[in-house]
């Protein structure tokens, strides 16, 4: 079994900010924006009773003096921006047809790299993105004291792989996904297009082929008080990787100590078959961290 850490969400490049951590430990990744999306923040429930907008505006308004939020302007005249939602990993999020079940789409550059290292059922994703904690003060949600960090957010199991051009026949169930909308199919602007569909449950396992986790520490991959977003701290089974993607054959990358340096650009980290302790510790991880569907 591959596994691979699947770069996902806000960061400095895209949407300018951390995802939170909200005080009952849901992990809200926010999706990138996007001019071609199909859904929009305020179309998206954050499972609270508000919408992915609604969360994000309380965030930015805050507790006066608390404010850390940056490139946030858009916020202002928001309703109606249009989101990549990807990956799609909780069915309360959006309506749903029976049958869905979670996916993640890829194409280009990354596609590309997941094809050339045969990525396909059985492999693991797990999904990483910036986070920082949240909380409230006074009635107001907003980002906690502290540095950002790299953590782990969600995980998809792979059952299946539809290819997204006009020939494929999409279940009606993924037709919201954005990489099967027209702007995808056997478009130039999006080569190797995919579509990656969980498996109804992980074999051997009682649990769905997708989650997206709630927070637990063993989800924190940014070293505590790091000043490096891509300053890890990995458990010790990865010390026998030393072929992961993207990372191999770097001075720069890898093991520096006891702090992985993880690559700063690139969105799929590829872990080749043949390491059990670390596909040991991921499936134990799945298993155990709580997890919503």
């Amino acid at each position: 079994m591959k596994v691979i850490l699947s770069r996902k969400g806000f960061d400095s490049g895209y949407g300018g900010w951390a995802s939170p951590i909200l005080p009952d430990g849901r992990m809200l990744s926010l999706p990138i924006p996007a001019s071609n999306g199909l859904v929009s923040y305020d179309d998206l429930s954050a499972g609270n009773g508000q919408t992915y907008l609604e969360t994000m505006r309380e965030l930015r308004q805050g507790h006066e003096g608390r404010l850390v939020l940056s490139h946030k302007k858009w916020l202002a005249s928001s309703e109606g921006i249009k989101a990549h939602f990807d990956p799609d990993l909780v069915a309360f999020a959006l309506e749903r047809l029976p049958g869905w079940r979670g996916m993640l789409g890829q194409a280009n550059a990354a596609s590309s790299h997941l094809l050339n290292h045969n990525v396909g059922p059985g492999d693991l994703f797990l999904f990483f993105g910036r986070f920082r904690h949240a909380e409230r003060v006074d009635r107001y949600l907003s980002f906690a004291q502290g540095r950002d960090m790299h953590a782990l957010f969600g995980y998809l199991y792979v059952g299946e792989i539809l290819q997204g051009c006009r020939t494929t026949h999409f279940p009606d169930w993924a037709l919201r996904h954005p990489h099967t909308q027209e702007c995808f199919l056997d478009s130039p602007a999006y080569k190797h297009n995919q579509i990656f569909i969980a498996a109804p449950v992980v074999p051997g396992m009682n649990i769905p082929g997708w989650g997206r986790f709630l927070w637990d520490e063993r989800l924190r991959l940014t070293r505590q008080g790091s000043d490096g977003l891509c300053d890890w701290e990995l458990p010790s089974c990865f010390r026998e990787v030393d072929d992961m993607t993207y990372h191999c054959g770097s001075a720069a990358f890898g093991w520096h100590g006891d702090t992985f340096r993880a690559a700063q650009k690139g969105q799929e980290f590829i872990i080749p078959d043949g390491h059990g302790a670390v596909e040991e510790w991921a499936m134990e991880l799945i298993g155990t961290a709580g997890a919503e569907h």
